[in-house]
């Protein structure tokens, strides 16, 4: 870039200027690589963010609904290896690639621990996902954001839907032949 930073850390900047400059009393933000800040780095959200305007919201979802959908996603980015071979790498002992990462987005005891020694526990909450009420975590939502209870609305939206067994292989068949040829 030509200032000289990491083009993350300039949508970073702006990110928290178009916040300090929201004039609404609250703000949601949401990613999934928070989940992926170390204790260094969540200083750094708190302390931009200001740690008085701050609220935590983890969503904690049942690891055999997580477990078939991050292989997904790992394949969706390039990873050849079947969903076997993946769950032998996640659960081994054996340090290192898909463990650490799987578990440093999945470990939700130790997420919130990191967050609650930053932030201060009050300031962190966790919900468990009701896989059978969609509409519980909005509830949840309208809460922490004074919102009157039937503001937000479920939708359903096709366009983030988990791929079919044989989708994902086509796509993991795809990974292999481009990986052999050097693709």
């Amino acid at each position: 870039t030509s200032e000289g930073k990491p083009e993350s850390m300039l949508f970073w900047r702006d990110l928290v200027g178009e916040i300090r400059r929201a004039r609404e009393p609250r703000v949601v933000v949401s990613s999934e690589f928070f989940s992926l800040a170390s204790p260094e780095v969540i200083e750094r959200i708190v302390r931009d963010l200001d740690r008085e305007r701050l609220h935590v919201l983890v969503t904690l979802r049942p690891l055999g609904r997580i477990l078939p959908s991050q292989w997904q996603q790992n394949v969706q980015g390039g990873m050849t290896k079947t969903y076997e071979a993946w769950l032998r790498q996640v659960f081994g002992d054996q340090p290192g690639g898909a463990r650490d990462a799987f578990w440093q987005l999945h470990r939700h005891d130790q997420l919130i621990e990191r967050w609650a020694a930053v932030l201060g526990p009050e300031r962190v909450t966790a919900v468990v996902v009701d896989e059978k009420d969609h509409a519980m975590l909005l509830r949840v939502f309208e809460g922490l954001l004074g919102l009157r209870e039937g503001t937000l609305m479920v939708e359903r939206d096709l366009s983030n839907r988990s791929m079919t067994l044989a989708e994902v292989e086509a796509v993991r068949a795809f990974n292999v032949a481009a990986k052999g040829a050097g693709i």
